[in-house]
């Protein structure tokens, strides 16, 4: 009895092996367009062209290669693993399959996997640039930066214009503090894709850990214009500014930030920062409550809050905020710090000392909460010696009535001298 193929809506004779080769280029070649144009609905037109061959007649591996590769591009990434590992089996060490498996790995989040299947790549073709540079990204983003390190170094070997080789190399210099290193391989990448984004804000990032903050400022600024709508560049750029004592324009990005990317509370805490530190509470203070009521659990979020708070002479909220700091983490000094000030404000001096007293404890060295707790300690000296005197001017008034009264009977005027 003939085997069948499998055709959709019917059951069709045996495909002969030059019927199944037209097929298979076929599917390939829609797959290889269907990148080109980004056309999603062409994957899908590859799984049913592949669907025709019946994998259990030919141990074929282009078959679950390119059927993996549909599946990818298409998001189905676990249906994309299944197929490549048959790839796999049908053809070990196929470093086209072992990179495809890599990335399918990494989109799924499953980076030790996908960093073994580079590896595994760039064993099999030791002159495979892809290979490399995808066990150099997923290394890098594991944090393995000197195995990762080797990987760029062979890719650039390799193809020395090569523009993720070069980006690779110097972001792992970077990320290993080789900052002279990773400036040559950035500034050459800079100079030879000026219109990448990727590049020109990498290069500005390493300039910037170097202390060249105009140089890194302009080299956002060239990132930015390539693409305005990165709300990354422009926070990079705002500490930038900010670094160079450039308050308003610092100001600009991260307004900017929170346009481009509402939802980034860090972007919202950075532009909530730089009002504190311009002194507009009013307009800081909203931001700060939208992320203490969305991200409870921030403390940064909280002891800013509280500042502001305080700032704006908000004095019961802003002792609030301070307890809560204090009971979410006891050991800040600058929590007990901030809930003396609050205390300070409701003339609750000697809450107030002990706060500062327990600050001093907790952080020695700093002369600030020393200052405070001096301060503290000379408000309630005054106090106590002014409480001190309203007593005792209390406890005395009793005696002078009664000894006035007996020098006004000695004169003969008796008890109505204290009506007079």
């Amino acid at each position: 009895m003939a085997v069948c193929g499998w055709w959709p809506g019917l059951w069709a004779e045996e495909i002969t092996p030059a019927q199944r080769e037209v097929i298979i280029r076929q599917a390939m070649a829609t797959a290889k367009l269907a990148k080109l144009t980004d056309d999603h609905a062409a994957y899908e037109r590859v799984l049913g062209l592949l669907a025709k061959v019946d994998t259990a007649v030919t141990a074929d591996s282009r078959i679950p290669f390119w059927e993996g590769v549909a599946l990818r591009h298409l998001g189905r990434n676990k249906e994309a693993i299944a197929a490549y590992a048959r790839a796999d089996q049908l053809s070990p060490n196929d470093p086209w399959v072992l990179i495809d498996w890599g990335m399918s790995l990494s989109n799924l989040g499953r980076l030790e996997e996908a960093a073994d299947r580079f590896r595994r790549a760039a064993a099999c073709d030791q002159n495979n640039i892809w290979a490399d540079c995808d066990a150099a990204s997923v290394l890098c983003s594991l944090d393995r930066d000197e195995e990762a390190l080797r990987y760029a170094e062979l890719a650039a070997a390799i193809n020395p214009g090569d523009r993720d080789a070069r980006l690779l190399l110097g972001t792992c210099l970077y990320k290993l503090k080789r900052y002279d290193r990773a400036l040559y391989h950035l500034r050459s990448a800079s100079e030879m894709f000026p219109n990448d984004p990727s590049v020109v804000a990498q290069f500005a990032c390493t300039l910037a850990a170097v202390g060249s903050n105009a140089d890194a400022d302009a080299q956002y600024e060239r990132a930015i214009a390539l693409v305005p709508t990165n709300a990354v560049y422009r926070a990079a750029d705002c500490q930038i500014l900010s670094n160079l004592g450039r308050p308003a324009d610092a100001l600009a990005q991260a307004r900017q930030c929170v346009d481009l990317a509402p939802a980034c509370d860090p972007y919202r805490f950075t532009l909530a920062c730089l009002l504190d530190r311009q002194a507009s509470y009013s307009e800081a203070l909203p931001h700060l409550q939208q992320l203490s009521a969305t991200s409870g659990t921030n403390l940064d979020y909280r002891q800013e809050l509280t500042w502001c708070l305080w700032n704006l002479q908000r004095y019961d909220e802003a002792l609030t905020n301070a307890q809560r700091l204090v009971d979410a983490n006891p050991h800040a000094a600058i929590y007990w710090s901030l809930r003396g000030r609050a205390l300070d404000s409701k003339w609750r001096l000697w809450g107030s000392l002990t706060s500062f007293q327990k600050a001093c404890e907790l952080d020695p060295d700093t002369a600030r909460y020393q200052m405070l707790r001096n301060n503290e300690r000379k408000r309630c000296a005054i106090a106590g010696t002014a409480i001190g005197c309203a007593l005792l001017s209390v406890l005395l008034l009793p005696l002078g009535l009664v000894l006035r009264a007996r020098r006004g009977r000695g004169q003969g005027g008796g008890f109505r001298d204290l009506k007079g």
